[in-house]
């Protein structure tokens, strides 16, 4: 193997001559080689992603998802805390939120989900999976943690020509830097990611107690997962797919929206269509009163406002409960008047509340002259 100082110098030299400022997978795939196993190279993703984590919380400063992929990833790799299977659990409750992001802060998203992606099958880059290069025709889910981190802080895709050239050979250069200090003390941190340093209003209070895991809720999902199936074949009948997914948000001024959709093999997003009347129950019907069961449970916990459930073809399921992550709540249950609406059909304890609803909750119409309505959002 090449020695590190003199392959360190070589490839320096590729990044000061590059005219886009990038340092190649081809090129790259060799300094990854001294890390010598998937963990080791996982831990300079991990660092990538802390590199630019700055970006991404000037444009998201309360966002806790970010906050505990990093956490989680860091308390794995480097503390051996947890198990990689969470890691298959993030990529699928964050996927579409973080698909959804634009520019720089999109680019930091989807380096989280290849993050997220490559801790849960242990594939860090290796020469063995180094088989296509980086480039304008391939697919994001190609691309590795470390290139959507170089397109984050350089403002672009090297490929298209943006961003700044020499913020991407800056970028470049941290990184052979801290590989080799990866290398030389592969059980510190380059990077220290200190929530307690990280201004955000993320909530603060104990774990909820509420579950889904009782017999007769998760009957209930069960019967979901039948009939999205059922909905599914027979919209589809030879259909070969990896997952589905259900998104539900449950308001009690706007309603319930409920959205199915399967994957195929190739990952295409497809609508299941909502082609029967089922003679009993409907799916968001279901749903809602899950809602309801699991508030019952411990109502000062209050109640959830969205779901995202993935199945897989094997009808094993991963489902997320969003109750006050306000980064990851839909445009319309951010409305004021349908999270106020929320709060007085469920109220809760204000040990349960975030500190961003406090304001929303304070914003009550005058009922006559100075007197103000008394709501009764919490308990006593």
């Amino acid at each position: 193997m090449e020695n590190v100082q003199l392959l360190s110098k070589r490839l320096l030299q590729i990044i000061k001559e590059s005219e886009n400022g990038n340092l190649p997978l081809k090129d790259r795939v060799f300094i990854l080689n001294i890390l010598d196993n998937p963990d080791s190279v996982n831990k300079l993703s991990l660092e990538c992603l802390k590199k630019v984590y700055h970006i991404w919380d000037r444009e998201y400063p309360n966002h806790t998802a970010m906050i505990e992929i990093i956490n989680k990833a860091n308390s794995y790799l480097y503390h051996n805390i947890g198990d990689e299977k969470a890691f298959k659990h993030l990529y699928d409750v964050y996927y579409y939120h973080f698909l959804s992001k634009n520019g720089t802060a999109g680019a930091i998203g989807m380096s989280a989900l290849t993050l997220c992606n490559c801790i849960a099958c242990r594939s860090g880059l290796t020469a063995e999976n180094c088989k296509c290069e980086e480039n304008n025709a391939s697919e994001w889910q190609n691309w590795n943690p470390d290139f959507h981190a170089s397109i984050a802080y350089s403002g672009g895709n090297p490929f298209f020509m943006e961003g700044d050239v020499n913020k991407r050979k800056e970028f470049w250069i941290w990184y052979i830097d801290t590989a080799i200090q990866l290398y030389d003390n592969p059980g510190k941190p380059v990077i220290d990611f200190s929530t307690s340093n990280i201004k955000t209003t993320r909530n603060t209070f104990s774990p909820r107690i509420q579950s889904c895991e009782t017999g007769f809720i998760k009957e209930k999902l069960g019967k979901i997962i039948d009939m999205t199936f059922e909905d599914m074949l027979y919209q589809e009948k030879h259909v070969n797919f990896s997952k589905i997914e259900i998104n539900t948000i449950c308001l009690e001024l706007a309603g319930v929206f409920h959205e199915a959709f399967f994957h195929d093999t190739r990952n295409n997003k497809v609508k299941i269509k909502d082609v029967r009347e089922w003679p009993s129950e409907r799916q968001w019907v279901i749903m809602n009163s899950i809602k309801q069961d699991m508030y019952k449970q411990n109502p000062e916990e209050g109640a959830w406002i969205e779901s995202q459930m993935i199945i897989h073809p094997d009808k094993t399921y991963n489902i997320h409960f969003i109750y006050d992550e306000y980064e990851l709540l839909s445009k319309i249950a951010r409305n004021h008047e349908n999270l106020l609406e929320e709060f007085k059909v469920y109220p809760r304890s204000r040990q349960y509340t975030p500190e961003w609803c406090h304001s929303i909750l304070g914003m009550q119409p005058q009922i006559s002259g100075n007197e103000k309505q008394t709501p009764s959002y919490f308990f006593a």
